[in-house]
């Protein structure tokens, strides 16, 4: 009986096979009377494709994502651009800037795909070693040795020891910002156009390896300008191209969980602000460094994570306000410069924004990363005794002096046109 069925089976075949020959036979008489397009030899179906070729059927997921993306690429003003990216909500991990845990600092390089160099960019220690630097330094001595000594003897928690290094912290930030801002402004021109915000909310949102990601945290203090700084790097350098290691793991390893919200971008500033660029970002110091021993965990790590993240997220949330997100990468990178202060202690970072496409699903084929500078754990000065401040460290004088001396994109123009105006105002 099988085999009789297997004849079965060759026969109907072969009527198949040769019912088509039959119909090829009849479209080619068709097509010589000039009814129809050529058709191929028998011999040749199936080896030279006529039509083109079958697309896969996307997901219904899939189709609202385009469609979404879609809808928001065709946005023409700001506000609605953000409107659009606004109301979809759902479950992102809420990233905070300082965590205690060893693996903390590859997985901040993998999110915000951000390469790290030791240092701080030649033009800024340059800067440092100036004459002019070295005279502004003179006179700001006296001023930050009375803010020390202001907040040691008036401001100080007695009552509350434990927790004492966080207050003086904040209120210590805050005055450093409010004295550089206006020390340094006479004779600086990007400065003189800028403005000084305290306690200013940033928020943003980013995707990363099919997750999603929401940053909100307060800056103690945020200079703005109207134009943004100059880049440290070009875009096409070794360390603007490149990819940074991948982190592989669950987020919730290192205590990264999610939150149902929406994906809000918020740079401390609405819409329509003429000061619309960052410059300088102060943040206080909240990292416990006893909390840190006992979680053997490396300060430097925790402080590098913290200067990634704060300074992504800023620079995330002012590309977002000129109409530009992980579908709509950037043209130009956006810069940005960030001080963490603990009342004693200052970490620098630098932090080029050179790409928001980070995510492979989105653009799988782009090579450009993120860079950040850092130098960390620079004293300010070493005790307080007797009512002194002892050993006021001039170097990091220098290097605030050099930070708020970062010129803007056409601060070199805009200084000798202040100059050559002062002048002949004096004639």
């Amino acid at each position: 009986m099988a085999a009789s069925m297997v004849r079965h089976g060759e026969v109907f075949l072969f009527k198949k096979q040769a019912n088509f020959m039959k119909y090829l036979t009849v479209v080619n008489k068709r097509y010589k009377r000039g009814h129809l397009k050529p058709v191929l030899d028998p011999h040749e179906v199936g080896t030279i494709p006529e039509y083109p070729p079958v697309m896969p059927i996307l997901p219904i997921t899939e189709k609202l994502r385009l469609k979404w993306r879609d809808n928001i690429l065709a946005q023409e003003k700001p506000s609605d651009f953000l409107y659009h990216i606004w109301k979809v909500n759902g479950w992102n991990l809420d990233l905070r800037p300082v965590n205690y845990h060893s693996g903390c600092l590859p997985f901040f390089k993998h999110v915000t795909k951000t390469f790290v160099v030791d240092g701080l960019p030649e033009e800024i220690m340059s800067r440092t070693e100036d004459a002019s630097t070295k005279q502004k330094i003179q006179k700001l001595r006296e001023d930050v040795k009375e803010i020390v000594l202001q907040q040691h003897f008036h401001y100080t928690h007695k009552n509350n020891k434990p927790s004492e290094w966080l207050y003086t912290g904040r209120r210590l930030t805050r005055n450093l910002a409010n004295l550089l801002l206006n020390s340094q402004k006479i004779n600086t021109s990007h400065l003189q156009d800028s403005d000084l915000n305290y306690d200013v909310d940033v928020k943003s949102h980013w995707i990363r390896g099919s997750k999603k990601f929401m940053y909100d945290i307060p800056v103690n203090a945020h200079i703005t300008t109207k134009v943004p700084l100059k880049q440290f790097t070009p875009l096409d350098s070794e360390l603007s191209i490149g990819d940074v290691p991948s982190w592989d793991y669950d987020p919730i390893n290192i205590s990264v969980f999610e939150k149902h919200l929406n994906p809000i971008f918020f740079p401390g500033f609405k819409i329509g602000n003429p000061f619309k660029y960052s410059h300088t970002q102060f943040f206080a110091c909240t990292l416990d460094r006893k909390r840190c021993m006992k979680k053997k965990s490396s300060v430097r790590q925790v402080f590098i994570g913290q200067g990634i993240a704060s300074s992504f997220g800023m620079l995330s949330a002012l590309a977002a306000y000129n109409m530009n997100y992980w579908d709509r990468d950037l043209q130009a990178p956006l810069t940005n410069q960030t001080i963490v202060f603990d009342g004693q202690r200052l970490s620098f970072f630098c932090y080029q924004l050179n790409t928001l496409a980070i995510d492979e699903h989105n653009n799988p084929n782009n090579s450009r990363r993120n860079v950040c500078w850092h130098l960390q754990d620079v004293l300010l000065y070493s005790d307080i005794k007797d009512g002194v401040v002892r050993d006021l460290n001039n170097d990091a004088l220098k290097l605030l002096v050099a930070f708020m001396q970062s010129p803007t994109e056409v601060a070199a123009s805009t200084s000798v046109e202040y100059i050559d105006t002062q002048k002949a105002l004096s004639v």
